[in-house]
């Protein structure tokens, strides 16, 4: 049945059948069982084991190092305190990853996690999880080789971080960069934005619009390398009111001039690029650019080009500039 649970003083353990259960506990360490059902359980005070089956659970962890092991369905799993262990089972799981060191199992489905992470290198571990959305709220490095099995990675601030690296990026990933994704009361701001690819990879950055305010508007990074990518795309998302066009800009972008051969650009309706200066590009074989209605492309120059044996420029409905190449 749907039974309601709460601990106020003391270690418990509680074991429970199916049904939509509601455990809290607010005092000691707690051990939860239940049974297959829409469960919520949260744990305020001291560690924690739960356990839940199969069902849409809710599970809420405050403090305390935690073990929390959920069953098939779409659970929502909250961390904000201690060094939690998550493995979060079948289906399509949200994770929101707290101050810890976290380590986060999303299982089967089409998972998606979120974090925060200041200065040195963000050092929870995640993996089994598509989708994962990290906050910066000062310039610090997020290592890939932690987070495993992510397609789509984005990175937004909450502050201004002068300097961001994102390394051990795998092949096949998209990187997604924004100013700010949340309109509340942070101003955020991203700056020099440094990303390091497991060699030869292929490698998609998408620069999305600044949402601080109810209108979106341009993302502006003062600079953006790319090393060990063998393939870089780069494109953005456009404005969201009609005919509001933004101009996202990079700053400068440097590739690597040993092992980047390949560069496309494309922007998207409402959504333009300028990149500034394209550097490292010795060895680039392949420049494209393609602009939608309201995309504009700007580049001030290119001028390490020797490889270069096709450059294709598209423009439909969007302007081209650039500057000198070669």
């Amino acid at each position: 049945g749907a039974n309601t649970v709460t601990n106020t003083s003391g270690n418990t353990t509680v074991t429970l059948g199916d049904g939509g259960n509601n455990v809290t506990n607010t005092a000691g360490n707690m051990t939860v069982t239940t049974g297959n059902g829409n469960n919520s359980v949260t744990n305020t005070a001291g560690n924690s084991v739960i356990t839940t089956g199969t069902g849409n659970d809710t599970i809420t962890n405050t403090a305390g190092d935690s073990t929390i092991v959920s069953g098939a369905g779409n659970d929502g799993i909250t961390l904000t305190a201690g060094d939690s262990n998550v493995d979060a089972g079948d289906g399509n799981d949200s994770i929101a990853l707290g101050s810890g060191t976290d380590t986060v199992d999303g299982g089967d489905g089409n998972d998606s996690a979120t974090f925060s992470h200041g200065a040195g290198i963000y050092d929870s571990t995640i993996s089994n999880v598509e989708t994962v959305t990290g906050t910066m709220t000062g310039s610090g490095t997020v290592d890939l080789d932690n987070i495993t099995g992510v397609t789509a990675l984005s990175i937004t601030a909450n502050g201004t971080v002068a300097s961001l690296t994102v390394r051990d990026v795998a092949t096949g990933t998209t990187l997604n960069l924004s100013d700010d994704l949340a309109e509340d009361a942070s101003n955020g701001d991203l700056r020099l934005v440094a990303v390091d690819t497991v060699a030869e990879a292929s490698l998609t950055v998408k620069v999305l619009g600044n949402e601080e305010a109810a209108i979106m508007t341009a993302t502006a990074l003062t600079g953006l390398t790319i090393t060990d990518a063998d393939s870089v795309t780069l494109t953005a998302n456009g404005g969201t009111v009609t005919d509001q066009a933004v101009q996202h800009a990079v700053g400068a972008l440097a590739l690597d001039g040993t092992d980047t051969t390949a560069l496309t650009i494309t922007t998207v309706a409402n959504g333009g690029l300028d990149i500034g200066a394209l550097t490292g590009s010795a060895n680039l074989d392949s420049l494209t650019v393609t602009t939608a209605a309201e995309g504009d492309f700007d580049m001030t120059s290119a001028a390490e080009v020797e490889a270069l044996t096709s450059l294709t420029m598209t423009a439909i409905g969007g302007n081209i500039t650039a500057g000198a190449i070669g």
